[in-house]
């Protein structure tokens, strides 16, 4: 899927020739990989392709990118295909979503929203069933507003009344979403949908019905190219309806909005818009409407990357994300409060709070760091072109095959769209499961000094329900907060060190590290000088389970006698940090890149733990 409209790439003719270039990747490949700590003798007969890493849509993302990637380079903001942008206006703009309560405390979070730095406003499922007497509390001219009407067309009636009774022009979006609806099994009337969707179109200017939502999707484990082809399937059920009601292509297009999730990817992030817009921009190709296929684009940063345990982390990923998705060209951006993965949000921090926090992410971005002063920052670059390149065939690939399936609605029924997406969420938990993927609180640097969270409402059930990447490891800190409640203190391993300090430390790490992330405290005694002292400070550490810690020689020499010693001193369970082998007679082993989920949730069982 070209993108090029406008000037072509450099001259293949200036660059070196092919022995040249492949002995200065080669040259590169080397200092990068000593960086990574890679030897040269892992780096095999093409060193740059170690380096490579591939998406789980199986992009292949080059640890170098140079000259010989460039690509035509795409049309300017404004201008179809849109990749670079839908407008040339700078920025974007705030979105802030609104809970709903009494109407007076919904209007006053509206209004305080707004002056805090808010520039639109996304009224959730009960504030929209108020908007008109929210209404008051913003200027629809000036600021954009996005409801929440989900399949409720009677509600969605009620807002366009309250929104057509007003003056000025109205930059608004109903919120409209079968498309949801269906990933859920829900009945939904697309004739009925599509009948209003003609109806708001003749009559309100710049007023939009549907929204189709992508990250549904993402939060249930879509990949990115798989969120944008299902999102692109979706729109194009949607279209096909509107028309049949009787809009033209072009009409029936401008009744769509589009939400994507924003990651802390900010390099897939902002790939994955200009991708999202350069597909659209096809569509609206073939249906012979190019000019009003500029995708609006409402960016909304992930709760699946979100982490309940150490909440703070996730300002650094939400702002990753809010990056990502305004330099991408998002026309809206939402973020979520830090404490969104905690149900009633974090024990002792208010929702303003967190609120406050989630939207001056967005106002330092914009007014101290001033990126929407530029439009498309990432053009250009070899990186990025192409990974927008090759995500927006993935995603065509993708959304060929759903309507191959017989469209979206088809492929919901059948499981075609559920089959690809558990794909994924295998892959990516496995990931996770293995530590291949570092989730900061987590799978690594667990903090288990912070406060139990209280029990959480039942995990959501079905194909598509949402999943925060780190669900399993947050399943087994939960196990350890219910041990810590019912005995007053935590599961605990002892930490069986062998030799000096030096000697030890780096396993000693890796194992209290671990057995963290399952809310386990490990019992280090240090540099310990004999087998006797090893057996007194077990005793004293009041657990019946042990890991040795030590170099592969220390094994060697003395491990045997050590593990004598720990069962003596009544041990039921003696696991050893390092590769299976390592020290014959243990009950297991502790290793980098081994499915760590399941090997906790073994130890904790061990430990009586439920």
């Amino acid at each position: 899927m070209s993108t090029s409209t406008g000037k072509p790439a450099a001259d293949p003719s200036l660059a070196p020739t092919d022995e040249a270039y492949a002995a200065w990747r080669a040259a590169v490949a080397a200092v990068l990989a000593k960086g990574r700590g890679v030897g040269p003798a892992e780096l095999g007969a093409e060193p740059e392709r170690r380096l490579d890493a591939t998406t789980y849509d199986g992009i292949t993302l080059a640890a170098l990118y140079t000259a010989r990637d460039e690509l035509p380079e795409a049309a300017p903001p404004g201008s179809w295909p849109y990749t670079r942008g839908r407008t040339t206006a700078p920025g974007w703009l705030v979105c802030e979503r609104i809970a709903g309560g009494d109407p007076d405390r919904t209007r006053k979070n509206v209004r305080d929203a707004l002056a805090a730095g808010a520039t639109a406003v996304w009224l959730d499922e009960p504030a929209t069933a108020m908007v008109g007497e929210v209404l008051p509390a913003l200027d629809p001219g000036r600021v954009p507003l996005v409801l929440s009407c989900g399949t409720d067309l009677d509600r969605a009636g009620s807002a366009l009344a309250a929104l057509s009774s007003g003056t000025g022009t109205l930059d608004a979006c109903l919120g409209v979403d079968p498309c949801s609806a269906l990933l859920h099994g829900a009945q939904v009337d697309l004739d009925a949908a599509a009948a209003l969707g003609a109806r708001v179109s003749g009559s309100v200017t710049a007023l939009r019905t549907f929204v189709v939502d992508g990250t549904v999707l993402h939060e249930a484990g879509a990949s990115d190219a798989d969120e944008l082809g299902a999102a692109i399937a979706a729109a194009l059920m949607l279209v096909r309806g509107l028309t049949a009601a009787g809009l033209e292509p072009a009409a029936a297009l401008a009744q769509l909005d589009f939400r994507l999730a924003a990651t802390d990817d900010q390099f897939q992030t902002i790939a994955k818009l200009r991708a999202a817009r350069l597909l659209w921009a096809r569509v609206g190709e073939v249906l012979g409407a190019p000019a009003a296929a500029g995708m609006r684009q409402h960016a909304v940063t992930s709760l699946a990357m979100t982490s309940a345990r150490d909440p703070y982390v996730n300002l650094l990923r939400t702002t990753v994300a809010a990056f990502g998705a305004g330099v991408g060209g998002a026309d809206l951006v939402t973020v979520r409060p830090f404490d969104a993965a905690i149900a009633d949000g974090l024990p002792g921090t208010t929702p303003d709070f967190a609120s406050r926090m989630a939207r001056n992410i967005q106002l330092l971005l914009l007014e101290e760091s001033h990126l929407g002063r530029v439009r498309d920052p990432a053009a250009g670059s070899w990186y990025v072109e192409s990974l927008t390149e090759q995500l927006a065939e993935r995603a065509w690939e993708c959304l060929q095959q759903l309507e191959a399936a017989g469209g979206y609605a088809d492929a919901v029924a059948s499981g075609a769209l559920e089959g690809r997406i558990a794909a994924t969420r295998a892959d990516r938990d496995a990931d996770v499961a293995h530590r291949r993927r570092k989730l900061t609180g987590l799978n690594e640097f667990p903090d288990l000094t912070e406060n139990p969270l209280p029990p959480g409402p039942p995990a959501a059930d079905g194909p598509y329900a949402p999943r925060r990447y780190g669900h399993a490891f947050e399943a087994l800190r939960a196990r350890s907060d219910a041990f810590l409640t019912a005995h007053g203190r935590r599961p605990t391993v002892f930490l069986a060190t062998l030799g000096p300090v030096a000697d030890h430390t780096a396993r000693a790490g890796f194992t209290a590290n671990l057995l963290a992330s399952a809310g386990i405290v490990t019992i280090d005694p240090g540099a310990v000088a004999d087998d006797d002292a090893l057996v007194v400070a077990m005793r004293a550490a009041d657990t019946r389970t042990a890991v040795v810690c030590g170099t592969d020689a220390a094994y060697g020499e003395r491990g045997t006698a050590t593990l004598a010693a720990l069962r003596d001193a009544g041990a039921q369970r003696v696991l050893v940090a390092g590769r299976p082998g390592a020290l014959p007679g243990a009950d297991g082993y502790l290793a980098a890149g081994d499915d760590a989920v399941a090997a906790l949730r073994d130890l904790l069982a061990n430990l009586g733990v439920p």
